[in-house]
């Protein structure tokens, strides 16, 4: 179970980007999991540049066990010229990606496929490992990038435009799970970030 984490001998930190198009919702998906109010009204005030937020959790493994994590949230705007921020950033120990996506839009699933696409790609040639050709967007996560996709907005079900499986298909190509969410009503979130951090403490623990 993940749940908020008081200060703990055994502390991990590790840093997570989320990105996706503007306006699908990646900074109420995260105002949702920090317990933030979420304003859903008819004017949307696009992230500007980066917004970092935190969280602190803790996974309880046994009665002898407890584990403290900080994960550091980098909220990225949708717009394009902040792409070379983000290809740095994930370049210097980013350990988890949230990909977001408007299930209501389909022009911003497949933006999201090019843009981690495009991140993969530069990540594999920032360690040498030049696996995957220049235009191809449907290249395979060979580094094993712990991830989640989300699908947001399902709330909004007559208009939805991106099959859920079509979404599941794309995920697990890239080796990560994907999640129907809703940050309207609070719906997923709290399961996708406990997937998220569970795989990501077990994969540095058996390593």
């Amino acid at each position: 179970m993940l749940t908020s984490a008081s200060t703990m001998s055994n502390v991990s930190r590790c840093k997570a980007i989320v990105v996706g198009d503007k306006a699908i919702g990646k900074t109420a998906i995260l105002n949702c999991l920090l317990g933030y109010p979420v304003p859903f009204s008819r004017r949307y005030n696009m992230t500007k540049g980066v917004n970092i937020v935190s969280k602190s959790i803790k996974l309880v493994e046994s009665r002898e066990e407890l584990c403290s994590i900080d994960i550091y949230f980098y909220d990225f705007s949708g717009r394009s010229i902040y792409s070379d921020l983000v290809r740095s950033l994930w370049a210097n120990n980013v350990s988890l990606v949230i990909g977001v996506f408007d299930v209501t839009r389909e022009e911003s699933f497949y933006h999201l496929q090019s843009i981690l696409s495009d991140y993969l790609r530069k990540f594999d040639r920032h360690l040498d490992n030049p696996s995957t050709s220049t235009h191809n967007n449907n290249i395979t996560n060979t580094l094993g990038i712990i991830g989640v996709i989300l699908g947001n907005k399902t709330d909004l079900t007559e208009q939805r435009a991106v099959d859920e499986e079509e979404a599941r298909q794309w995920a697990k190509h890239l080796r990560m799970r994907y999640f129907d969410v809703s940050a309207k009503d609070n719906i997923a979130i709290e399961e996708s970030f406990n997937h998220l951090v569970r795989t990501w403490f077990d994969s540095n623990r058996s390593n």
